[in-house]
């Protein structure tokens, strides 16, 4: 299955509001995306805070995804297994997107 199958299938159900596949190494941008997207717009300065050393300064002063502004409520991104942040968009016009999975290469 492609990357974008993937993203395809997260959508699907209409659980997810919103999908993306994104590299964090070599190839820093959005492999894959659903269009329309707030993810479809995560740029390379994104995705360096994100995954980043400093991980106390975007819980007190948040970060920006897909240049939406967000709020970081738990960070397990770097424990072994998990790879995981739980990422909050400031509420606007009653939308929210929920959950953040940055997918390390190889693994789900």
């Amino acid at each position: 299955m492609s990357w974008q199958g993937y993203v395809d299938n997260l959508m699907a159900d209409g659980s997810c509001q919103d999908s993306a596949i994104v590299g964090y190494t070599d190839a820093k941008y959005v492999w894959a995306s659903f269009p329309g997207g707030t993810f479809v717009n995560i740029t390379v300065d994104e995705i360096d805070i994100i995954v980043g050393k400093d991980r106390e300064a975007f819980f007190c002063g948040g970060l920006t995804l897909g240049q939406k502004k967000c709020s970081v409520i738990r960070d397990s991104l770097h424990a072994d297994g998990d790879w995981t942040m739980d990422i909050r968009t400031k509420k606007l016009r009653f939308m929210q997107y929920n959950g953040f999975k940055l997918v390390q290469e190889g693994f789900i």
